[in-house]
C-alpha cells in the first residue's frame, strides 16, 4: 500500500536578524501540525553571526508534543568543523555557541502530538550572548513531513 505524506516546505524570504538572547520564531520557518500525528522535520540554515554573539537554535511553536527530539549540527565554514553537534530531548530546548561567524546549521528531528496538541512547529533562533548582530540568511529552509 502506498502512502501520500503531507509535506510542508517553507523558507526565509529576507534575512532574519537577532541582537539579543531571547529565542524568536524565524520569520517564514513555520508549519502547521495536527492532533494525533507524527512528523519528521529538517531545517537548513545559512547563518552569519557576530563572533561574540554567536547563535542558539531551537524547535518551538504552539503545538503540544508528547514526544520530540531534534539534533542540531552547526558547521563552521571557516574551520570545516562542527561547533555544535547536540541532541535536544525536549520542546523549545536549545543548543548554542559563540565563535562561528560563517556557518551552516542543520536541524533534524521527530515530533508526535496528542489530543488537542495541534498547532505550529517553528525554528527558533537567538544570539547565544548579546553582541553585535547574528543572522539567519535569506533562502534558509524548513520542511515538515507527516509520517503516519
Amino acid at each position: 500500500r502506498s502512502q501520500v505524506w503531507l509535506v510542508q516546505p517553507s523558507y526565509v524570504s529576507s534575512d532574519f536578524n537577532k541582537t539579543n538572547t531571547t529565542l524568536a520564531d524565524v520569520t517564514g520557518l513555520t508549519a502547521d501540525v495536527l492532533d494525533f500525528q507524527e512528523y519528521k522535520f529538517e531545517a537548513n540554515l545559512r547563518v552569519s553571526q557576530s563572533a561574540g554573539g554567536g547563535g542558539k537554535f531551537s524547535i518551538q511553536g504552539t503545538c503540544i508534543p508528547v514526544e520530540i527530539w531534534f539534533e542540531v549540527q552547526l558547521t563552521d565554514n571557516t574551520t570545516d568543523t562542527f561547533s555544535i553537534a547536540d541532541l535536544q530531548p525536549s520542546f523549545a530546548s536549545s543548543a548554542g555557541q559563540t565563535g562561528t561567524t560563517d556557518g551552516y546549521c542543520k536541524i533534524t528531528g521527530y515530533v508526535r502530538t496528542d489530543d488537542g496538541g495541534g498547532g505550529t512547529l517553528t525554528v527558533g533562533y537567538a544570539q547565544n550572548a548579546a553582541s553585535g548582530t547574528s543572522t539567519v540568511k535569506k533562502g534558509s529552509t524548513f520542511t515538515v513531513t507527516q509520517v503516519n
